[in-house]
């Protein structure tokens, strides 16, 4: 697995900076030329789900346009985005277990993300909206792919540990293709519940908020996502997904297309006119004026649903003069200039983000490149295979309970010997750090030295 997972750590320098542009540029060239061909709009598009192994992205061997999304993110990337979410987007940082919110055990900050590494050592998966504006190749994908066919989109990360998921069965009201970055996840795809052809708006998502406890019949695609594959999935479809015996990485390109129907603008629209276009009677009389009249009697009784001709002509004026403000010109100047508003936020949240990562020294004390050894006055007992390490300094015993995965990287450590992060044996590539981050805090490990200055 570490042949498709490139640990360097991203550098600031203004040549990385267009390296990363021109990488997202090229993925996203690519994913046009091989993905979104005439035949994945004519019969897969809002229709039906559409796995793509990486081998079906190949026209020959040595083709050079090819783009290999395996590995296309690292660790450090991963380790990165999330310390810029921290300090910079913290509403854009989910932290999910096994389909429910997993509480973390303290608060984070610049200085303190150490609650994220024993979240994911305790099987939490971390889930990051928006991370286009935490990532510079990723930016580059989802503006391009915007400027070529969705006119907005973004992405959203997602790395999940071995044998464990995040969310619970559930469908969107966007569209949505997975690349699959790293390791292997396995997905369940069940048609619509909804009428078929009859796609979402956003309040009839199901299994968000509540668990969907519905039959869900015959699953309409199984599939099993390796590094460099590809799955979309259309808005509507309830999907679930697993890792087996690695962790996993993916990103999520989303289109918001529930926002794109006539309803939601039509519906944003009328809201728009009530609020802002009326003429102040009629404004007054919309907020004021009662569907049904009070009772007039002191002593109340049976409200009335007849209305006098005065009121009739009221309301239909009111639904006049909606309806005059509503043409298909205007809704689609007015949905252009919604998207360019997103695409202008999204911009701007970026280049801020970005100042902050190029000003401050994340708190990365470990990344894939760092150096670490034990301390010189502790010893480490831990058999391979083994759920528990035991650190001895003096009389005094440091009992920790581990993940067995993780018992050959801290047998290997026992040598007192310098090694390198990514250069240690451990099958999970973040679980790697994560170990190494929470035997740092414990004093259990120092750190050498490492190429973040």
């Amino acid at each position: 697995m570490s042949s498709t997972i490139p640990g360097g750590t991203p550098s600031k320098t203004a040549a990385s900076h267009t390296a990363a542009q021109d990488k997202g540029e090229r993925a996203a060239e690519a994913f046009s030329q091989r993905v979104l061909t005439s035949s994945f709009w004519a019969d897969y598009w809002e229709k039906k789900p559409l796995h793509i192994a990486k081998a079906l992205l190949m026209n020959e061997p040595d083709d050079a346009t090819f783009i290999d999304f395996a590995g296309w993110l690292s660790v450090d990337d991963v380790l990165a985005a999330t310390a810029l979410a921290v300090i910079g987007l913290p509403h854009a940082l989910k932290i999910y277990k096994e389909g429910l919110p997993f509480r973390l055990n303290g608060v984070l900050s610049l200085t303190n993300t150490l609650p994220l590494y024993h979240a994911y050592l305790d099987g939490a998966s971390f889930i990051i909206n928006q991370a286009d504006r935490l990532s510079r190749p990723l930016q580059a994908l989802c503006r391009a792919l915007a400027r070529q066919h969705f006119i907005h989109c973004f992405g959203v990360l997602y790395l999940t540990p071995p044998r464990s998921y995040a969310v619970r069965p559930h469908s969107d009201d966007q569209d949505v293709f997975l690349l699959q970055i790293w390791g292997t996840k396995k997905w369940r795809v069940y048609a619509p519940p909804s009428p078929p052809g009859a796609l979402p708006y956003s309040d009839e998502m199901i299994g968000k908020e509540r668990e969907y406890n519905a039959e869900l019949g015959e699953p309409v695609m199984e599939a099993t996502l390796h590094a460099g594959d590809i799955l979309y999935l259309p808005r509507g479809h309830v999907h679930e997904a697993h890792t087996a015996g690695e962790a996993s990485l993916h990103v999520t390109i989303t289109v918001q297309t529930s926002d794109y129907g006539w309803g939601p603008w039509v519906e944003r629209r009328v809201q728009e006119i009530l609020r802002k276009e009326l003429p102040e009677s009629l404004s007054h009389a919309a907020r004021r004026a009662r569907l049904v009249p009070k009772p007039t009697s002191e002593e109340g009784g049976m409200m009335s649903t007849v209305a006098d001709e005065g009121t009739r002509e009221a309301f239909d004026d009111l639904l006049t003069q909606i309806v005059a403000k509503i043409d298909l010109n205007s809704a689609q100047r007015s949905f252009l200039d919604h998207l360019e508003e997103m695409n202008r936020i999204q911009e701007e949240q970026y280049t801020r983000l970005m100042k902050q990562a190029d000003k401050l020294r994340l708190d990365r004390e470990i990344s894939t490149d760092s150096v670490v050894q034990l301390s010189p006055d502790i010893i480490s007992e831990c058999t391979v295979g083994s759920d528990i390490a035991r650190f001895r300094r003096g009389q005094d015993v440091l009992q920790l309970k581990i993940c067995a995965s993780a018992s050959r990287l801290i047998n290997q450590l026992a040598d007192h010997k310098p090694h390198v992060v990514k250069d240690l044996p451990c099958g999970d590539a973040f679980e790697r750090v994560c170990v190494c981050r929470v035997l740092l805090a414990k004093e259990v490990l120092q750190l050498c030295r490492s190429i973040l200055k």
